[in-house]
């Protein structure tokens, strides 16, 4: 059965870094976002060491972690970052797409959705599922 997290899981979880200590913007790099980032990287660790039945918690767990802007300074949506694990789909890839034309970000949440078993054609303002995310 596949499992959808939410970002903010990993607090939930027993990891060393507060929900507080992470959610003060310190501006980019700061403090605050790195410890975040250290605290997802050991969230993930921690999924792909556990073992389930078909393989480990982080194969049958889809985590996605984004900002709500592109550019900050902007306030621009366009080109945000966007970190994805999980969910049996095959990783260690850096999918780029150009920048002028924007690539929808809802076709993501459309293979996501998709992989948890719904009958869906797209999601949102999607034109699809997200072109180079396969299953391993």
């Amino acid at each position: 059965m596949m499992k959808l997290c939410l970002t903010v899981t990993f607090f939930l979880l027993g990891c060393s870094v507060s929900l507080a200590q992470t959610l003060v913007y310190e501006g980019s790099g700061g403090i605050g976002e790195e410890a975040q980032l250290r605290a997802w990287g050991s969230f993930l660790r921690r999924l792909h060491e556990s073992p389930e039945a078909d393989g480990t918690f982080l194969d049958s767990t889809m985590l996605l972690l984004t900002s709500n802007l592109g550019n900050a300074s902007a306030h621009s949506t366009k080109n945000m970052p966007v970190v994805f694990a999980g969910g049996g789909f095959n990783h260690g890839q850096h999918l780029v797409f150009d920048r002028n034309n924007n690539y929808p970000l809802p076709n993501l949440y459309t293979s996501m959705l998709q992989r948890l078993g719904l009958e869906i054609e797209t999601f949102a303002s999607a034109t699809g599922t997200m072109r180079g995310l396969e299953l391993s």
